[in-house]
């Protein structure tokens, strides 16, 4: 068992050496809120490549623990972690090479699908009194929401520069939907809150290293 084992390993990693494989580590900013993102892709040929990996969500921004905004959204940049599955999610995307030929930096277009489990932290400044003064008086309310699912679907336009050897800056910047599915009954809408969608945005940032020989 330990030989066949084995031998199943040095084929992988022969195999992954002898073709086109890309390991990632990205920042995202989305709809949901902001995550790092450890991903491993394959180049299918000289202008598609696909790939998939694992994300980490992030909620602590500025030493805040939500949200640094104070607008009424119910889901936008909302995303808050309560249990260890909340922390992790899922991602697929397809790039398509455009444009250029170029060996230093290489555009595209892609297609990128991010998934996770999670609730929200929300705070509201609602008036609850009024001054002698006449002066409108506002308290702070806390409200946790959910657990909801997460899809985040984006399409968009990026970049990879190629900064030494096998190594590239990568960065991509979409447009998309952002599709919310749970029930939470304190929410006004008592027919339809099991779904809501957004449009939404992505921005990501990060590093790639190509495993074997450099792309033409």
């Amino acid at each position: 068992m330990v030989k066949n084992n084995l031998g199943i390993f040095i084929l992988c990693i022969a195999f992954c050496a002898k073709s086109q494989t890309n390991f990632q580590l990205n920042y995202n900013s989305t709809f949901s809120g902001r995550n790092i993102l450890f991903s491993s892709s394959k180049d299918i040929n000289t202008k598609y490549e696909i790939g998939a990996g694992l994300r980490i969500n992030l909620h602590n921004i500025n030493g805040k623990l939500a949200h640094p905004d104070d607008q009424f959204n119910t889901y936008k940049k909302r995303l808050f972690m309560t249990q260890p599955i909340n922390y992790f999610g899922i991602s697929g995307f397809v790039n398509r090479q455009i444009f250029s030929n170029s060996k230093t930096i290489k555009p595209y277009i892609f297609y990128d699908l991010q998934a996770s489990y999670s609730g929200t932290r929300n705070r509201f400044f609602l008036p609850y009194d009024v001054a002698i003064d006449g002066t409108i008086l506002y308290k702070e309310h806390i409200q946790f929401w959910g657990p909801f699912t997460w899809v985040e679907q984006n399409i968009g336009f990026g970049f990879k520069a190629n900064l030494f050897d096998n190594l590239y800056l990568n960065q991509r910047m979409g447009l998309g939907s952002a599709f919310i599915l749970g029930y939470e009954k304190q929410l006004l809408d008592k027919y339809f809150n099991w779904f809501a969608w957004n449009f939404s945005t992505l921005f990501t940032i990060g590093l790639e290293y190509r495993l074997g020989s450099k792309t033409e």
